[in-house]
């Protein structure tokens, strides 16, 4: 799916960002939250549909936020083609996992922050108000 003209509401998003959990209601939940704050929302149910979408919109992405354990195409397969393919992007992962999970992935894919699920609302917000900020400053050096 293309993103062409994900901003055709008549305001400006406060950025895009695509949600990357194979749990329909907490993509749903993450999706109420952000759109009701002004961002865009693209969802991908397994990473393989994730990294899909990035093939070919990634530059429409402000924020990823990714749950490391899914099938068909773990969290970690995500990371590493975001990092190596479009390393402006910051990531958020959401997951259950244990620490040393966290702590291990943090390390090799230098994530900018890690969420519990789960994930309290104003939390979500915050860290992605952050990242988005992370992200324009990335994109103008």
């Amino acid at each position: 799916p293309c993103l062409a003209g994900i901003q055709e509401k008549g305001h400006m998003a406060q950025g895009t960002v695509l949600v990357i959990d194979d749990d329909a209601q907490i993509r749903q939940a993450v999706r109420l939250t952000l759109t009701k704050n002004g961002y865009e929302i693209v969802e991908a149910g397994t990473g393989h549909e994730a990294i899909h979408l990035l093939q070919q919109s990634a530059s429409q992405i402000t924020v990823v936020l990714c749950d490391l354990e899914m099938p068909n195409g773990s969290g970690s397969e995500v990371l590493k083609y975001l990092t190596t393919t479009h390393p402006l992007i910051p990531i958020i992962i959401m997951t259950v996992a244990p620490d040393a999970v966290i702590a291990e992935a943090l390390a090799t894919h230098q994530q900018h922050a890690y969420l519990m699920k789960p994930v309290p609302p104003q939390e979500l917000l915050k860290q992605v108000h952050v990242a988005t900020a992370l992200f324009h400053l990335r994109a103008k050096s």
